[in-house]
This record gives C-alpha cells, sequence and structure tokens, in this order.
C-alpha cells in the first residue's frame, strides 16, 4: 500500500510509483493500492474493496475470509461507484446487508491486509496526512512499514520516537530514480528473496 500527501506533485509521485510497481512485479502476484480511488464495502456475504480506474470505469476485488473469490475488472459505473457495487453484490451475491466504511477503518482494514506499507515525505509543506497515516499504523504493523523521505526534509522528535519505539524502517531518496530503485529493492527482498 502507498500512502502520502495528496498535494499535486506528491500525488503523481505517488501514481508514478504505483504504475512502477505494477509494471515491474505485476506477473508475481504483487498488488499495489493507493489509499485514494479505493473504497472498501462489507456485506452479509462478502468483502470488497473497489478501485476505481477511471471516471466511468472500477475493479472489483470480492473477498471472503480473506481469501480471494473474485475480481471484476471494468464494471461501468452506475451514476457513482456506490450504487454500482451495491447492485453487483445484490445480485452476484444475493447481499441484503452492505456498508461502505469509512477513511479509518478502510485504513486500518487495508493495512492489516497488505504485506508492505509505504508512506512517502516528498514535500515538507502539506498539510501532514503522510504522518497522521504514518502515526494511526505504526502501532499496529511498524514492522511492515517503510517510512519514505526525500533528503533534505527533517523530521521532528515525535516522528524519529515514533519510527524507532514501532520499528518502522527509515528510507531516504534524493530523486525519482532513487525512490523508485529503493522500493524496487524493498519488495525484492521482502517477497522473492533476491
Amino acid at each position: 500500500m502507498l500512502l502520502g500527501s495528496y498535494d499535486d506533485e506528491t500525488f503523481k509521485l505517488l501514481k508514478r510509483l504505483r504504475e512502477f510497481v505494477l509494471e515491474t512485479f505485476g506477473g508475481n502476484e504483487i498488488y499495489c493500492i493507493m489509499l485514494e480511488g479505493v473504497d472498501v464495502y462489507l456485506s452479509d456475504r462478502v468483502q470488497v474493496l473497489a478501485e476505481k480506474w477511471s471516471e466511468d470505469k472500477v475493479t472489483l476485488f470480492v473477498f471472503t475470509e480473506g481469501m480471494i473469490l473474485d475480481n471484476v475488472e471494468d464494471i461501468n459505473l452506475i451514476d457513482e461507484a456506490v450504487k454500482t457495487v451495491e447492485n453487483f453484490l445484490r445480485i452476484k451475491y444475493q447481499a441484503t446487508f452492505i456498508r461502505k466504511v469509512p477513511i479509518l477503518e478502510k485504513l486500518g482494514m487495508l493495512a492489516n491486509a497488505c504485506s508492505l506499507i509505504f508512506v512517502l515525505r516528498h514535500r515538507e509543506l502539506t498539510k501532514g496526512g503522510e504522518l497522521v497515516e504514518l502515526t494511526y499504523l505504526s502501532p499496529y504493523c511498524g514492522d511492515r512499514m517503510y517510512f519514505l523521505k526525500k533528503e533534505g526534509i527533517g523530521l521532528s522528535a515525535m516522528v524519529k520516537e515514533i519510527l524507532d519505539v514501532f520499528n518502522v524502517n527509515l528510507r531516504t531518496y534524493n530523486d525519482e530514480r532513487e525512490l523508485f530503485d529503493e522500493v524496487e529493492r524493498i519488495i525484492r527482498y521482502r517477497f522473492l528473496g533476491s
């Protein structure tokens, strides 16, 4: 999972990084999601991760008890994603109760399901959403987290303490190429053993 600020510059970098990971590791059953553009739905039958790829298409990943049941790509949106998912679940899975989870619950659920979490601090002058995500997730999955910060961006004593207490890995980078190389190396050694 990729997390970070959604200022224009950082958001575009996160999207390029996501595409790089998918292109580099897609054949290894490694998937990369960003919190933005992804929603999670719970029903009385299954759980659904809905990823909006464009203004009119969504991909659904259907799970039960942590196991993927179905991967339905490029579903045409009916008005909005919520209605599309509700119709899909009612028709295909006979779901009667469907709930879209709020953002913090979604963040926690996705973090629990992800093997690696990258939190990116690319610019200093942002609202600091990535620091909120870091603080929220560190106690539960710090050993699976990498805090990637651009060289030259300072960290407060509080952030350093969070990284240390919860065993969050810290990496720095100077430019986009170095960031991509760092992420590729981490994924290769954590999942592929090379």
